[in-house]
C-alpha cells in the first residue's frame, strides 16, 4: 500500500516528539529546513506539520512560528462553541450548531457549547471562564456577535479562535463570514432592476457592517436614502414585526424591503400582512441569507443563499491550523423566488 511522503514525514516528527527530543514550548523545526532535511517540497512539510498540529503535538504562532504543546495539550480535543443566552432554541442557532458539530466530527474532535449573558463574557464566572482558566479547551467558534471588550479578553487569553459572524478586527483571531457587500450589491441590484427607488433595510443589533453597505450602495445607485429606511432591532420575528412598523410609520413607505435574516423576514412579512400589504404586489422582500424551509413562510422569499456549511468547514480547517488566521469571506448567491415584482406590473 502506498503511504504518502507527507505521512511519512509526520510519523517520523512524531516520534521525536514521542521521545523526548524536544520540550514543552520549543520552537520546532521551519518547513524550510524540514523540506530540505527530507528531500521534499515545502508544500509536503506543510501537509505533515498541519496534521501535527490538528492532533495536538504542535502548534502555530501568528507571526512567531511552530511550537511543541505539552502532553496535557495533546489530549485536549474539545472545541467550545460559544453564544449569548437570549439565543437559545433559535431554530438558526440550533442549525449553525448543527454544522458546526458536524464539521467536527469529521475531524474526531468534540463539541462543548456554552452561553453567556450579553456584555459578561470576559466578565463572568461560568463554566466557559472556568474552561479557559484550566485550558480544557483546543479552539473556539463564536456563533454570535462580539464586541471590543470580549475579543480582547479571547485574544489574551491565548485560546485559538474564529468569528463566525463578524470580522476580527484583531490579529491572531481568525473569522469566516459571508460577504455582505457582495450580497448587499446583488439585492439592491435585483431590486433596481425591478423598477424599485426606495428600498428599505430591517436590520439585526450589531450588523452596523451590512447597513453601513446597504446606504453606501443605495447612495451610488442614486436611490433614495432618506430618513427611515433603516431600523435595527433585536433578531427576531418580534424584532422583524417592529423594524417594518416603524419604517411603515414613515411619511412615505418602502415598494422594496431587506430583511437581514429569515427571523426578521417572518416579523416583516406578518407586519405587512396587518397592514393590509400584499407580498410581492404591494411590497417586494429579499431576505439576507437562506436557511428556512418554504414551508415556513407565508411566501418561499427572494433571499441570499450563503454557504452555512462551508463556513464551518473552513472555520474548523482556520482553528486547527490548515489554515492561517485571516478574514475570510464566502462569497453569497441570489436566487430569486416568489417576493420580489417589477413596479410597472401593479
Amino acid at each position: 500500500m502506498k503511504t504518502f511522503k507527507y505521512k511519512m514525514i509526520e510519523n517520523k516528527l512524531k516520534a521525536e516528539l514521542c521521545n523526548g527530543e524536544h520540550q514543552q514550548g520549543d520552537r520546532f523545526h521551519t518547513e524550510r529546513s524540514l523540506a530540505a532535511r527530507y528531500g521534499v517540497s515545502p508544500v509536503t512539510v506543510r501537509q505533515a506539520l498541519a496534521a501535527l498540529v490538528e492532533e495536538g503535538w504542535l502548534e502555530r504562532r501568528q507571526g512567531s512560528g511552530t511550537y511543541v504543546c505539552d502532553p496535557y495539550q495533546r489530549r485536549k480535543e474539545d472545541i467550545g462553541v460559544i453564544y449569548i443566552d437570549d439565543f437559545s432554541g433559535n431554530p438558526l442557532l440550533i442549525q449553525t450548531i448543527t454544522l458546526i458539530i458536524k464539521a467536527a466530527n469529521r475531524r474526531r474532535r468534540e463539541v462543548k457549547i456554552f452561553t453567556y449573558r450579553k456584555g459578561m463574557l470576559h466578565l463572568g464566572k461560568d463554566t466557559f471562564n472556568e474552561a479557559i482558566a484550566e485550558k480544557r479547551l483546543s479552539g473556539l467558534l463564536p456563533v454570535s456577535r462580539l464586541n471590543a471588550e470580549e475579543l480582547a479578553y479571547l485574544h489574551d487569553s491565548r485560546l485559538s479562535t474564529v468569528l463566525l459572524f463578524n470580522e476580527s478586527p484583531i490579529s491572531g483571531i481568525g473569522s469566516v463570514i459571508s460577504d455582505d457587500n457582495t450580497a448587499v450589491s446583488m439585492m439592491i441590484e435585483h431590486l433596481s432592476s425591478l423598477g424599485h427607488r426606495r428600498i428599505a433595510l430591517v436590520n439585526g443589533v450589531g450588523g452596523s457592517a451590512l447597513q453601513e453597505a446597504f446606504l453606501g450602495c443605495l447612495s451610488e445607485k442614486g436611490l433614495d436614502c432618506g430618513d427611515g429606511l433603516c431600523s435595527v432591532q433585536q433578531w427576531s420575528e418580534a424584532g422583524g414585526r417592529a423594524g417594518f412598523k416603524k419604517i411603515l410609520d414613515t411619511d412615505k413607505r418602502p415598494t422594496a424591503v431587506i430583511a437581514a435574516d429569515e427571523q426578521l423576514a417572518l416579523g416583516v412579512m406578518h407586519q405587512a400582512a396587518d397592514a393590509g400589504l400584499d407580498i410581492p404586489g404591494d411590497l417586494s422582500l429579499i431576505v439576507g441569507s437562506d436557511r428556512l424551509p418554504p414551508q415556513m413562510y407565508p411566501a418561499w422569499p427572494t433571499a441570499m443563499d450563503v454557504d452555512y456549511e462551508a463556513i464551518a468547514e473552513k472555520a474548523l480547517d482556520m482553528l486547527l491550523g490548515r489554515k492561517p488566521m485571516i478574514n475570510l469571506t464566502i462569497p453569497p448567491r441570489l436566487v430569486i423566488r416568489d417576493t420580489t415584482r417589477g413596479i410597472d406590473r401593479r
